[in-house]
């Protein structure tokens, strides 16, 4: 972060993007707390990333869908054969918000 600030740049955390505009010379920002303009912008949207990237009009052929995730402890003699996470087959029937933030 140290050398985003020393070049000159700036870094908002917390703010909910509203909508991204991309100009020839700029990008215009709106959040929750107000407007901003830059000449570049870096967002790290998290599970949001597919929505941001389609406001700034990248064509992706992919959708960010969450899903609830458990964690689980097995018992020591287990260690031996299991050293990384496991991740169960999502059901994609299972209900989960599909709309956090306008599309």
């Amino acid at each position: 972060m140290a050398e985003v600030t020393t070049n000159g740049g700036e870094i908002r955390l917390g703010e909910r993007v509203v909508s991204v505009r991309e100009e020839a010379d700029q990008v215009n920002l709106e959040t929750d707390r107000g407007g901003m303009r830059a000449r570049r912008l870096i967002a790290c949207a998290g599970l949001f990333a597919d929505r941001v990237a389609k406001w700034c009009g990248i064509e992706d052929d992919f959708k960010i869908v969450p899903f609830r995730g458990e964690y689980y402890r097995l018992s020591s003699e287990k260690n031996k054969i299991v050293n990384h996470l496991i991740y169960p087959v999502p059901d994609p029937g299972y209900p989960f918000p599909v709309s956090i933030l306008p599309e």
